[in-house]
């Protein structure tokens, strides 16, 4: 092959190659990771004495963190926001297929108990949304871990207060002067002495968490939308485009070479 040519074939290949990899970045639309962090505080005031492993140990703290971001990413919040976000995902796409592609890019670290905090990544051609479910995982945390406590609380106390209206009623209703009834109300009170100490002690327990609510919880990093994407990356495209096409043009002066040499023999 004419040596002139030949250069020219292979500008053709590297100006192909090159205009390829521009066309690639000018046209794709760009995908943003939106991070955030936010952080719970421990309960500054003391929970009442039979509370106090809870709120000290450090490994129920782990154990609690690693069960909150285990519990945030489930198929019910995806369903929910993809109903609430549809352009999140692709349309045609089944319902299974929108949920992995939803749970590849949405990530939620817990980064330990010392500082017990969750970094939350949402990676998305969408910023907005995934703005919104960067808010809507914080919100999620939120209540799991200062709403909910409170929600137990208060179910507790219910179920602990129906179960003394229960025994009173039972109390009220045994037969007098019986030696039986003696001895059944004397259980009966006992037992409603008790479960009366543990509602004080619970409800106690209640106004602490409560009272401190929403100080425990800090928005160390807001989500917002980054000034460059994640991708594409102009200068890694070119590299990469570089490279391929040295590679390729040496598998070609490696190929043309050696058939020379076969056709010399």
């Amino acid at each position: 092959m004419n040596r002139k040519i030949l250069i020219i074939f292979y500008l053709v290949i590297i100006i192909g190659i090159f205009l390829t990899t521009t066309t690639y970045i000018k046209t794709s639309k760009p995908t943003f990771e939106i991070t955030s962090e936010i952080m719970i505080n421990r309960q500054t005031i003391a929970l009442p004495e039979y509370l106090g492993e809870v709120g000290s140990n450090r490994w129920i703290w782990v154990r609690n963190g690693l069960a909150t971001k285990e519990s945030i990413i489930t198929d019910s919040f995806l369903i929910r926001a993809i109903k609430e976000l549809p352009s999140l995902v692709d349309v045609e796409l089944s319902l299974d297929k929108k949920l992995q592609e939803l749970r590849k890019n949405i990530k939620v670290d817990f980064k330990g108990a010392d500082v017990y905090s969750f970094l939350i990544r949402v990676k998305s051609k969408h910023p907005m949304n995934a703005i919104q479910i960067s808010n809507m995982i914080i919100n999620e945390i939120k209540r799991i871990e200062i709403g909910y406590p409170i929600e137990v609380y208060d179910q507790t106390s219910r179920a602990l207060q129906n179960d003394v209206e229960s025994l009173k009623i039972r109390e009220k209703n045994l037969p007098q002067n019986l030696e039986s009834s003696k001895r059944i109300r004397i259980s009966l009170n006992k037992q409603i002495n008790q479960i009366e100490s543990t509602l004080h002690q619970l409800k106690i327990a209640r106004l602490l968490m409560s009272s401190e609510g929403e100080n425990r919880f800090t928005l160390i990093k807001k989500p917002l939308i980054p000034s460059d994407p994640i991708w594409p990356k102009p200068l890694l495209l070119y590299v990469i485009a570089t490279l391929l096409s040295l590679l390729m043009l040496l598998s070609i002066e490696v190929y043309r070479r050696n058939s020379q040499n076969k056709l010399k023999r």
